[in-house]
Formats: structure tokens, sequence, C-alpha cells
């Protein structure tokens, strides 16, 4: 990896767990949304020390995935990078696989998770089985066009 890219990989980290740090603190009088902060600074955490230790061997492990997992949409938006590729929908990666994938990016590390797609809600399944993570960090991510 080159050098540039560590520091950048580090000045995202800090980033990251000052926002988690800021939400725990914000909610500090509030138990249940306080014990959920402290879980997800402890995830990270550990989540750190994964990468950290794969990246001695070698291998880097990316702190933030983002999963287009689908092309499939209900709208038909100008612009759309979905629509402008013409893939199949038939050749969508099977959920089971998705499940997989998800599972074996939070056991080497990666704790903030970006679904996009098309429409992630038209996948719920998967969607389903990314919420299960609850060591991630989730966002599902869409956009919305003014419709005229």
């Amino acid at each position: 990896m080159k050098p540039t890219h560590n520091k950048e990989i580090k000045k995202f980290s800090r980033q990251l767990s000052g926002v988690i740090f800021n939400q725990w603190s914000r909610n500090l009088f509030r138990r249940k949304e306080s014990l959920f902060w402290l879980k997800t600074i402890k995830s990270q955490i550990i989540a750190r020390k994964i990468r950290k230790s794969a990246l001695s061997e070698g291998t880097f492990v990316p702190p933030v995935a983002v999963f287009s997992i689908t092309n499939r949409c209900n709208l038909s938006c100008k612009g759309c990078y979905a629509n402008a590729q013409n893939r199949d929908i038939q050749n969508e990666m099977p959920a089971g696989r998705i499940a997989s994938l998800i599972s074996e990016l939070s056991d080497c590390g990666t704790r903030v998770m970006i679904i996009a797609g098309g429409e992630p809600l038209m996948r719920p399944v998967v969607l389903h089985e990314a919420a299960s993570h609850q060591e991630m960090i989730l966002n599902i991510s869409f956009l919305v066009f003014q419709l005229p």
C-alpha cells in the first residue's frame, strides 16, 4: 500500500472515531443510546486491531465497504448509473452469497457498510441479513430525484 493511502486511512479512522465518540457523548444521559454507542466504540476498536493485524501480514482490509446489491429500481431517473449500465437483472448475486460476503467483511474487520443499488429496498432479504450484523454500521443509500 502506498504511504499516502495509509495516511488517508488513518485520517478516516480518526474522523470516524470522532463521530462515534461525539454521538456517544451527546447521548451520555440516555441509557439505551449511550449503550449502543459504547458497543459501537468497542466494535470499532476490535475491528481496527483485526485490520492492523491483517495489514502486518500484507493484506489490506477496508474500514468501509460499498455494496451495490441490485440494479433493480421502481423508477427510471435520468442520469441514473444503474439504468445506464443496462445490466441483466437475472445475473444478480444470490442473497445467500451476499450474506456470506457481509459475514466475511465483518470477520475481516470492516465495520461500516454502505448498501447501494439500484434501489436497495427491492432486495429486503439482503437488507435483513445485513441488519443482523449488529457490530457493523449500516447506511442504506438511495438517491432521490424530484420527479416532474
